[in-house]
């Protein structure tokens, strides 16, 4: 699977090639921001959907701390994205 991301000046640059397994969405997932990528597939496949209510639930359920540091983390990392 192909991620691209459009570049200031409106082109598609690809920034990944990522293969079975990988994940892909958790970053909107926990921001709750607009997604900063397009994935296509090189194939057909399938494909695990968690929605934001389930991903809440657990995240819910898990360490609180935890779960500020994952998302100041992933508030860094996007910051790097640019």
């Amino acid at each position: 699977m192909i991620l691209s991301k459009r570049t200031r000046n409106g082109f598609s640059k690809e920034i990944a090639d990522i293969g079975p397994g990988e994940i892909i969405g958790e970053v909107s997932l926990i921001t709750d921001e607009p997604h900063s990528v397009t994935a296509v597939a090189h194939e057909s496949g399938a494909a695990l959907v968690l929605s934001k209510d389930e991903y809440l639930e657990r995240l819910e359920r898990s360490d609180k701390v935890l779960a500020m540091i994952l998302k100041s983390v992933v508030a860094r990392l996007r910051g790097s994205y640019t």
